[in-house]
């Protein structure tokens, strides 16, 4: 199994238990009350705003994954946006009232999409850099790694916390 085909897998699987979490959640009752506050910024969520990030999130970092690939440039490609990016935002509040079950169900439609992207990609795909205003260089397997897998993640996190639940995962702190 060559290093491309292993990272890739291991990606896939962590996809795969996330959006098992990620169902369970979907499945149960809403539950009441904020997320711990971000790091960062000190931001805290209601269960609807954590759905409606996660539902839209995985196109959005799929599409700028995409980008870097289609630039094929010698230098990093400039991608991505920040937490305070006026998009981002509207699409959290427009669709925080639309249940978790419509949310899942964005959600695992868009899991499906970036597991087909993924085995579309070859070694010089995966390589491919871009450069993130606040995160620096990345790969395109950094990129999917870090706002993608990593990020579903701490979400999941996030609703175990508001349930508690303890189905805890591997992710790290980190990622907005």
């Amino acid at each position: 199994m060559s290093s491309l085909d292993h990272d890739r897998q291991r990606l896939l699987e962590r996809l795969e238990a996330v959006e098992r979490r990620l169902g369970v959640h979907a499945a149960a009752d809403p539950p009441a009350g904020l997320t711990d506050p971000d790091v960062a910024t000190g931001e805290r969520w209601q269960v609807g705003q954590v759905w409606a990030h996660a539902a839209e999130f995985v196109s959005y970092w799929m599409d700028q994954a995409r980008r870097v690939i289609a630039a094929r440039a010698m230098s990093p490609v400039p991608f991505g946006r920040i937490k305070s990016d006026p998009e981002r935002i509207a699409a959290i509040e427009r669709d925080r009232d639309d249940g978790p079950v419509v949310l899942m169900g964005r959600v695992s439609a868009t899991l499906g999409e970036l597991s087909r992207f993924l085995g579309g990609l070859d070694s010089a795909d995966w390589q491919a850099r871009g450069e993130h205003e606040t995160r620096g260089v990345l790969t395109v397997g950094e990129i999917v790694e870090e706002f993608i897998v990593r990020h579903l993640e701490e979400h999941a996190e996030q609703l175990d916390g508001l349930s508690g639940t303890a189905q805890r995962g591997t992710a790290q702190r980190g990622t907005g």
